[in-house]
């Protein structure tokens, strides 16, 4: 469940279809997957899930499986 809605997420904020969000996916991967993009994530993920992300984070965080892995930590 939770993946499944980080990749909604993402691939809503990316404009990119679901199909192509994949564990291994990191920010360079994507075009659209910027800067400014990453933020947005962070942001949605903060509203969906009802959780904080330091700067710390959001600046290591660049690979989906390392957010699935977090989001997963925070919601234990």
């Amino acid at each position: 469940m939770i993946e499944t809605k980080i990749y909604e997420i993402i691939s809503d904020i990316l404009k990119v279809d679901v199909k192509q969000i994949k564990r291994d996916l990191c920010i360079g991967d994507v075009e659209e997957w910027d800067s400014l993009a990453h933020l947005q994530i962070f942001m949605e993920l903060e509203k969906e899930f009802d959780i904080k992300f330091s700067m710390d984070d959001i600046s290591n965080l660049d690979c989906i499986n390392k957010i699935i892995d977090k989001v997963k930590q925070c919601k234990k």
